[in-house]
């Protein structure tokens, strides 16, 4: 009996062992990718000025609220500005301001949170000088496809209390 135990054992430490074996022979090195002048995408780096990717990485586009509020604070207002500059210097835009809620409150309530915080932000962005005809909000209230992060942890819900500003397409002008 003591025989077949040991068997049994060496057996499946043969077979974690082979697993093993076999799984780190699958090991795929991940490479970053990168342009033709040897920059990382989405580094900052070799980024066309005035593009999306510009605006993404640059600038921000995205503004965060406190728990139920829809009042810009300071850096709301710092990230806000720079994409004033920019929609300023880049007036070829046109821009979807999206609201967003965390997942507390009825479906109805963060409807109208989302559409607040896009209101607050065209707002601001008015004031900065950017023509009301490029601005359109719109709120996604808790929408789960949306969510930047779906747990229960504050800091979860505080990335999805937010508004992103999408550059669209060309105004014409």
């Amino acid at each position: 009996m003591t025989g077949w135990r040991e068997l049994q054992r060496s057996t499946r430490l043969f077979g974690v062992l082979l697993a093993a074996t076999v799984l780190s022979a699958c090991v795929v090195s991940e490479k970053p990718l990168v342009r033709a002048t040897g920059a990382p995408v989405g580094a900052g780096v070799d980024v066309s000025p005035g593009s999306n990717e510009d605006f993404i990485v640059n600038v921000g586009r995205r503004t965060y609220f406190a728990d139920g509020s829809a009042e810009l604070d300071e850096t709301a207002k710092g990230t806000l500005q720079k994409q004033a500059e920019w929609l300023a210097r880049y007036g070829r835009y046109r821009v979807r301001l999206a609201g967003f809620a965390d997942d507390r409150g009825s479906a109805e309530q963060n409807m109208a949170l989302g559409q607040r915080r896009a209101e607050a932000v065209r707002a601001y962005l008015l004031m900065q000088g950017i023509d009301p005809v490029r601005l359109r909000v719109k709120s996604y209230g808790n929408t789960k496809e949306r969510l930047v992060n779906d747990c229960d942890d504050a800091s979860c819900r505080a990335q999805n209390r937010r508004v992103v500003t999408v550059l669209e397409g060309e105004t014409g002008v």
